[in-house]
């Protein structure tokens, strides 16, 4: 309990609080849609997001492209992107091609698969998808991701790369 402790006081701020938060400090924001929400949350979202006028500064995420299908539904402004791991080219091809066909933005792929495979950033790009690259908490890491052509990456540290 915080009760009685300088926590007491303190509450988790809305989804409409982090975006006025970021609207206002000018930050980009990237919402993930869990697995778990229903399409009324979906919609929930993207109401707050069009309440903040910050339709051109959110960049949602979800592993499912019918969550993302429905996104694209309700609102066309948003940025939107698919996050995955896949690295079988027939099965990444396939996903990004169901990105680009509902008039999607990026995608968001794990770190490690990128490194071994460029061929998926090729592909991305050549769709018209900017890539961006989770969770990448090394340097070196982060230089050779953009080396490939990698646009954004996605850490649990800072990390400066020019």
């Amino acid at each position: 309990s915080t009760v009685g402790t300088i926590l007491s006081l303190t509450r988790i701020p809305t989804f409409a609080d982090v975006l006025n938060y970021c609207k206002t400090a000018g930050i980009e924001l990237y919402p993930e849609i869990k697995r778990f929400r229903t399409r009324a949350d979906i919609q929930l979202m993207v109401d707050d997001v069009e309440s903040a006028n910050m339709e051109f500064q959110t960049f949602f995420q979800s592993f499912s492209i019918d969550d993302l299908i429905f996104l694209r539904g309700i609102n066309k402004n948003v940025a939107l992107g698919l996050t995955a791991n896949e690295s079988v080219q027939a099965t990444y091809e396939s996903l990004i091609d169901s990105v680009a066909a509902i008039d999607g933005n990026l995608i968001y792929w794990q770190r490690a698969t990128l490194l071994s495979n460029p061929a998926i950033v090729t592909y991305a790009n050549s769709k018209g998808l900017d890539v961006v690259a989770w969770t990448v908490n090394e340097f070196n890491d982060a230089k050779l991701l953009m080396l490939i052509g990698v646009n954004k990456i996605m850490s649990n540290i800072n990390i400066e790369v020019i």
